[in-house]
């Protein structure tokens, strides 16, 4: 879809989604359903197959995290280990995800804060995401378990739970008045998942194994071998500053005069980053 249809349904979107957003998938999804409810009440959705049989590439130690993996790029990449560990591993033992290295960092969330009035900042800082972190991830739950299954837990407990089911899962489906069933997600299918051997499901170069053997003989041979392929939306274009429908809505919220009205970010130093 094009710029304006997307900005016109941005705020209708993060409504219903009730979330943050660092991108615009979310509403070219609440857009998709929309096209689908004038067809269907009903839609069966693939959420929880990359959780359930190890899609991601950011399963494989040493890979790309999340940022690569929803910009497609999904070519092993070298880590040079750091001599001291990041924060998150330290109280973790291991790091989720390579962007945990840097995002949970003090220093890095201390300059987000910036972002924010003197009152929220202050109440930012008794919401330590790391500790968010471990409450949704005990230790005791996966200290003898092996890193892929904790990073498992994590994709389950966190990015699913938080945003694709919230953000590109039913809210942004229901806010269309469509219903979407993830047959992925059924208990009993992500309990017989769990059973299987974690080598049968991922390897260094193919992910999902056994589950693109269940349906080879059911599907095209060029469906079995696709690769991953993301639901983006084109938010570089999109967000562009010379975008004329960002440029409203920019001056409908980050005026100076709506910054200071809001009392939730600081004005100064959003002005900052804008210019």
């Amino acid at each position: 879809c094009d710029q304006e249809t997307l900005i016109s349904n941005l705020e209708e979107s993060l409504w219903h989604s009730e979330v943050p957003l660092s991108n615009l998938h979310s509403v070219a999804k609440f857009i998709l359903a929309k096209r689908a409810r004038k067809d269907v009440k009903v839609v069966l959705t693939g959420e929880g197959a990359d959780e359930t049989f190890l899609g991601y590439s950011y399963f494989r130690e040493g890979n790309s995290g999340i940022a690569s993996q929803m910009d497609n790029k999904l070519t092993k990449k070298s880590t040079k280990r750091r001599q001291r560990n990041s924060r998150v591993e330290r109280e973790l033992g291991y790091a989720p995800i390579v962007e945990h290295k840097r995002l949970l960092e003090t220093r890095y969330l201390n300059q987000l804060n910036k972002l924010f009035a003197d009152k929220e900042c202050h109440k930012a800082k008794y919401e330590d995401p790391l500790c968010r972190l471990k409450e949704c991830m005990p230790l005791s739950a996966t200290e003898e378990t092996s890193r892929l299954r904790r990073v498992q837990q994590f994709s389950f407990l966190g990015p699913l739970r938080y945003y694709l089911l919230v953000a590109l899962g039913d809210r942004a489906e229901m806010g269309a008045s469509l219903e979407g069933r993830p047959p992925f997600l059924d208990h009993s299918l992500v309990e017989l998942a769990a059973t299987i051997p974690d080598h049968l499901k991922i390897s260094s170069e193919e992910d999902k194994i056994v589950l693109r053997d269940a349906f080879r003989d059911f599907l095209p041979e060029w469906v079995v071998q696709r690769g991953k392929w993301p639901f983006t939306a084109p938010s570089t274009l999109v967000t562009s500053r010379r975008s004329l429908p960002m440029r409203r809505l920019d001056r409908k919220y980050l005026s100076r005069d709506q910054l200071r009205a809001s009392g939730i970010f600081n004005a100064r130093q959003i002005f900052g980053i804008k210019k």
